[in-house]
């Protein structure tokens, strides 16, 4: 049996619902192989063992899937591929019926979904499919945020323990600019006080982690050209290059320059009133396509 599927998901829970999508009018096992179906994924876990479950079930049909494209759909995409069934992600632009809905709910979505998608298979409509990235993208994608965590939390220990001293009023016997620094560390763990001990220590526990990433970033973007590029800009270190390496990914896929730009929400935004057009700053968005 042929069947569209619409799966509406989220990070722990989907839902999902199917439709006949064969020629001509189901047969009655068809119908209660379908009632079966969306009454026992009408809810379900987001994760590899609800999606395992989910292919199991449709074994032995053929399944066409539509899912909306969100921050939780990539994963949800190499799950269902990697269990062998045929997924499609669509722009959230092209489902206006459902980000325009009235009575937006999950069930509702799934069904406009699949309808969707059955309505694809008919061949009445046509809608844009997302850029999937590689697997091993979204993990370099991964350790670039992770990375960029590090750092940020590396930051906010600059803070606390300038917020330390002036407490204490202790003060270094230099005004470093890196306070984390190697002789500034060597000073405040001098100081013989608690507090500055702990901050010290896990100063010292974030630098490390920041530069065993760096290493880890560095070693996956050797023979990447791309990076190379981008890190000869001026201003742009390690994880920076490799953030937008790995977000660009496959360069070939944008037009022109124009489309990057876009993409990258580098474009001023357009207002235009009485025919008199005005740029104004930039997006700061970029578009989905």
């Amino acid at each position: 049996m042929e069947i569209a599927i619409g799966i509406d998901v989220h990070k722990e829970k989907c839902a999902a619902f199917a439709k006949f999508a064969g020629k001509g009018e189901p047969r009655p096992r068809h119908e209660e192989f379908l009632e079966k179906f969306n009454e026992r994924f009408r809810r379900f876990d987001s994760d590899y063992r609800g999606m395992t479950e989910l292919a199991d079930f449709l074994r032995d049909h053929s399944v066409h899937i539509l899912i909306e494209n969100s921050t939780k759909s990539q994963d949800v995409y190499w799950m269902l591929r990697g269990l062998g069934l045929e997924v499609t992600v669509a722009h959230a632009t092209d489902l206006k019926h459902i980000t325009e809905s009235m009575n937006k709910n999950d069930d509702n979505d799934a069904a406009k979904l699949a309808g969707y998608m059955r309505r694809r298979l008919w061949g009445e409509i046509e809608f844009a499919r997302c850029y999937i990235p590689m697997q091993e993208i979204l993990l370099q994608r991964e350790l670039c945020r992770y990375d960029l965590r590090l750092r940020s939390e590396l930051t906010a220990l600059k803070c606390q323990i300038r917020s330390h001293m002036l407490i204490r009023g202790w003060k270094l016997t230099r005004d470093y600019q890196n306070i984390v620094c190697v002789a500034a560390l060597r000073e405040l763990n001098a100081a013989d006080i608690d507090i500055f001990k702990f901050d010290v220590a896990k100063a010292r526990y974030l630098k490390q982690l920041v530069a065993e990433t760096d290493r880890a970033l560095r070693a996956r973007m050797e023979t990447n050209r791309m990076f190379d590029i981008i890190w000869s800009i001026p201003g742009f270190g390690i994880l920076s290059a490799s953030y937008m390496t790995c977000m660009i990914d496959d360069i070939s896929r944008f037009r022109d320059g124009k489309s990057l730009a876009a993409w990258m929400g580098l474009t001023p935004k357009l207002d235009e009133s009485a025919d008199k057009p005005k740029n104004c700053g930039i997006t700061r968005r970029g578009i989905p396509r």
